[in-house]
């Protein structure tokens, strides 16, 4: 919250109550829930401090100092005090301070302060306003300064009744109740106020003035402090009980947390030794990776010879196909050639016949012409 420099009047629900406590110095140790919520102040930004951080500039420093004066004395204290908040908004509250012991000693200080109604919140205003303006408070009335009044206004309405007149002895009872108002009206009207609310059997017994209702009720006040203090002291008690129990708990649990270390130091060691083993099966499948990797190249330098293979086979039967069309047409052209030279092996021969034939005859022509028939058939050889 920051401050918006107008402030605005807080106001505490009837169920609301701020608690804090501090130490002897009023720094503070403790705030609950409800003080963050009504002064805008985080735990964090208030422990440590002064309590003097949320003191508003309406309260005047009497009202602080009676405050400080009074629990100094181990006494209880109570009073209306305005609080600022942190964005400069207050609130009013009815504050009741005690202090806390350990051992008999007082450690600090505890804060109670609970919603302030109108009536009593315009009262002090006026009040603390009367103060810081340097009015003294009224005080009570002591009672030698009441005997000491009423004995001097008997000497003076003696002397008028003897000098003056006699009727000026009237004053006496005038005096008296005017001077003894609260003893003789006030008080008895009280009394018989708490008569009729606390009228029991135990006056009787508690009292040794059985008119004296008040010294009945202030009793009936210890007597309920002794019994709020008792039944703390029993809840405490039990709270103690529990506190052992929890005690034994936790020493059970640390046992078995030291046994859960001795377990979870022998996971670490497997772990550690499963870390090196994973570690050792990542280095081998990076090799693997890697020999894997150069066989993916192998496969692709093989699938690329492969490739060039399969068109050389390709180019290699289109060529054998060519050849064996060629070799077709020569097998075709030899039978061709054998069959001419067929035809001519057998002119050759008709030819050898013819000149066989002639040869014979030229035989038979003589010796002379079968000399000119052999040179001829050479000749034409």
């Amino acid at each position: 919250m920051t401050d918006t420099g107008r402030s605005a009047e807080i106001k505490l629900n009837a169920h609301e109550q701020i608690v804090s406590t501090t130490d002897i110095k009023g720094n503070i140790t403790y705030v609950n829930d409800t003080f963050c919520e009504i002064s805008g102040y985080t735990r964090e930004e208030v422990m440590g401090k002064n309590h003097s951080i949320l003191r508003h500039a309406d309260m005047p420093n009497e009202a602080f100092g009676d405050l400080w004066r009074t629990i100094k004395q181990k006494k209880f204290w109570r009073g209306a005090v305005k609080n600022r908040c942190k964005n400069g908004d207050y609130y009013w509250v009815d504050a009741f301070v005690t202090p806390t012991y350990e051992n008999n000693e007082v450690i600090g200080y505890q804060s109670v302060r609970l919603p302030l109604s109108n009536e009593l919140k315009n009262k002090a205003e006026n009040i603390y306003k009367s103060i810081k303006q340097g009015k003294r408070l009224k005080t009570a009335t002591s009672s030698v300064t009441k005997n000491s009044l009423f004995v001097l206004g008997c000497i003076l309405s003696a002397l008028l009744t003897i000098i003056v007149s006699p009727y000026f002895c009237l004053l006496f009872p005038v005096l008296f109740a005017a001077i003894y108002q609260q003893e003789l009206i006030v008080f008895p009207a009280w009394q018989n106020r708490l008569k009729k609310h606390y009228d029991s059997i135990g006056i009787h017994i508690y009292n040794d003035n059985i008119n004296n209702h008040a010294e009945f009720v202030m009793g009936l006040r210890d007597a309920q402090i002794k019994a709020i203090l008792a039944r703390t002291h029993e809840a405490s008690s039990n709270v103690d009980g529990e506190i052992n129990t929890v005690a034994a708990l936790a020493a059970t649990c640390k046992e078995k947390i030291v046994e859960e270390n001795a377990h979870l130091d022998s996971i670490s060691t497997a772990i550690e030794e499963m870390s090196s083993s994973i570690t050792h099966v990542a280095e081998n499948c990076q090799n693997t990776l890697m020999t894997v990797s150069d066989g993916e190249k192998a496969c692709d330098a093989s699938s690329e010879l492969i490739n060039l293979t399969s068109k050389h086979i390709s180019l290699l039967t289109d060529e054998i196909t060519e050849t064996s069309n060629i070799t077709e047409k020569l097998s075709n052209e030899a039978t061709m050639i054998t069959g001419i030279l067929q035809e001519i092996e057998s002119i050759s021969e008709q030819t050898n016949l013819l000149a066989l034939n002639a040869a014979i005859e030229a035989a038979r022509a003589g010796e002379h012409g079968r000399g000119s028939l052999l040179s001829q058939m050479k000749s034409e050889r």
